[in-house]
């Protein structure tokens, strides 16, 4: 019986997330730029819970600009979410490309509990 093992990409292959972010008017907003995957997800995770850290009652993350999702980045973003709840704030997710939004839908029809995702339209 053969085993396998996940093992990180060669940084030729690997895939590239870029997270900027900003406040403005009691709200910070996390920006990730590129693939949102096994391997890139935990970047957003450290990203979103350096934003709840932060004195502000809203954390708003725009999906403008990410390419590509798998499970590992929705749930990322659940991950923080329940964060955000339990600090008693709120994450707002805006912009969310329709590559993207499949995997959401594609998780909710797998599990409702999926639908509590705060996802919202453009502002």
């Amino acid at each position: 019986m053969r085993s396998s093992s996940l093992t990180r990409p060669d940084s030729s292959t690997q895939p590239s997330l870029r997270i900027s972010s900003r406040s403005a008017e009691g709200t910070v907003t996390v920006l990730p730029e590129g693939e949102l995957d096994l391997f890139t997800a935990p970047q957003l995770v450290l990203a979103l819970s350096r934003a709840h850290t932060l004195a502000t009652p809203a954390v708003i993350l725009d999906l403008s600009q990410v390419t590509f999702t798998d499970v590992s980045g929705v749930r990322a973003i659940l991950h923080a979410d329940a964060r955000a709840r339990c600090d008693g704030r709120d994450l707002q997710i805006i912009r969310c490309p329709r590559a993207v939004q499949r995997v959401f839908d594609l998780c909710l029809a797998i599990d409702p509990s999926f639908g509590s995702l705060p996802l919202l339209a453009d502002p």
